[in-house]
């Protein structure tokens, strides 16, 4: 009885080590080869029973599958191979194909078949070397260690003797994923096998549910001479604004004043009452992300690529159009030119809002204030001073907030005083129009 309990548990053990041999790991350059029998071959008997049958010279390992023409008709080279060098290699075809239908395929196209041998019904040796595309070849030398994982083409001659002669070679490895999943989007397959691969792109998202704050990113990386824009869960106005901008700074597009929303839902544009209820529904219209990394270091290349991307796959178009509108406008009254004797320029805050600037020009001071100040003013600010000089300023207040009517009516005394106006005038300027897509 313990007899026969002892064999029951050797037996278990052989199945045992039996079934984990069968989980086979690939094999790689420079890895010794296990002896592995040969099954069946199609032409017969073979006087090679297994892969140390070969020691003491190359063999060549020739995949193939009844699906390739194109191996069956480079069968005969691998016939002239063997005849060239004889005893000093082996070359063999194996298939996992059964007989029927290797022969089949023979038959169909009328081929006699190689000299080769071709063993049938291989699952051992295809799985020591996977592949997905064939014919695949696998140079083995006299010490059963693998030399080469590589194609078809470099079993020439010439390739053969020179390796039978000691020469160095070097043949590119045919290296083939076989679970490769084409269903898969590239950044995610193979849980990002590929991202280091990955050297350009453009991304278009919408909401990202969770990401609360993010602020837009625009960068230079030198060890890759790749620039990167990153615009996460922002209004599709922004996002917009910093194409057209072409900056994720200021910009003419920063300012309301510059847009034509023809769109059904105007609201979707701007912020709207945070009802615990609706806050979802309102991200996912309102809020998307953008990314590109793309080549070299000029940041047009980004933003022409963000204009194009959200054009295509945003719920909206956008272009810079022309268009007659009502414009707020800076104009010259009579500007001193600057009596400041220094060559450099002095600009002094002062109490309650008050500034002096010396030595300054308009556009430096009056109108950049004017336009970074009145970012929601509906009306567009134009500079008609036609005033390049310097001058001397003197403001009792900032030039912001001038929707406020009071603050409006106090800018324009300080204006005034200093040689200056705003006046109201329709002008062609340019816009930017957004539209619901059609």
């Amino acid at each position: 009885m313990n007899k026969l309990f002892f064999c029951l548990c050797l037996a278990a053990m052989v199945t045992s080590v039996n079934a984990q041999k069968t989980k086979r790991q690939p094999l790689q350059i420079g890895d010794t080869v296990p002896n592995v029998f040969f099954g069946e071959c199609l032409q017969g008997k073979f006087a090679v029973k297994s892969l140390a049958d070969c020691r003491g010279r190359l063999t060549i390992l020739d995949f193939w599958d009844t699906g390739c023409l194109g191996c069956i008709l480079g069968m005969p080279h691998m016939d002239s191979l063997q005849q060239i060098f004889g005893d000093r290699i082996q070359t063999i075809i194996i298939c996992y194909n059964h007989r029927k239908d290797v022969e089949g395929m023979f038959n169909r196209i009328r081929k006699p078949l190689p000299s080769t041998p071709i063993i049938l019904e291989d699952s051992i040796l295809n799985a020591y070397f996977p592949h997905v595309t064939v014919p695949h070849h696998v140079w083995i030398d006299g010490a059963g260690v693998v030399k080469f994982i590589t194609y078809d083409h470099n079993a020439t001659v010439d390739n053969v003797r020179r390796f039978l002669n000691g020469e160095t070679l070097h043949f590119a490895l045919k290296k083939e994923i076989t679970d490769f999943d084409d269903n898969a989007v590239l950044y995610a397959e193979g849980n990002g096998r590929w991202n280091r691969e990955i050297k350009y792109h453009t991304l278009f998202a919408t909401y990202l549910d969770g990401v609360e704050l993010s602020i837009p990113q625009l960068m230079y990386d030198p060890s890759t001479n790749s620039q990167t824009l990153r615009v996460v869960n922002h209004f599709y106005r922004q996002l917009f604004m910093f194409a057209y901008n072409r900056d994720i700074g200021y910009g003419l597009y920063y300012q309301k004043s510059r847009w034509v929303l023809e769109t059904k839902d105007r609201a979707n544009f701007f912020n709207g009452t945070e009802v615990d209820s609706l806050i979802d529904n309102w991200n996912k219209k309102k809020l998307a992300s953008y990314e590109a990394v793309l080549p070299g270091k000029d940041p047009a290349m980004l933003f022409t690529a963000m204009q194009r991307d959200l054009n295509i796959f945003s719920p909206y178009n956008a272009r810079i159009e022309k268009r007659k509108v009502k414009c707020l406008l800076l104009v010259n009254k009579g500007i001193k030119p600057s009596a400041y004797k220094g060559t450099d320029s002095v600009y002094v805050s002062e109490v309650n809002d008050s500034w002096v600037a010396k030595n300054y020009t308009i556009q430096n001071t009056v109108f950049s204030g004017m336009v970074e100040g009145n970012h929601d003013l509906d009306t567009p600010i134009l500079d008609e001073t036609h005033y390049t000089g310097k001058t001397d300023l003197h403001f009792a207040g900032s030039l912001s907030n001038l929707s406020d009517p009071t603050n409006f009516v106090r800018a324009q005394e300080d204006l005034r005083k200093n040689g200056l106006d705003l006046e109201y005038g329709y002008r062609d300027i340019d816009m930017l129009v957004i539209r619901d897509k059609k």
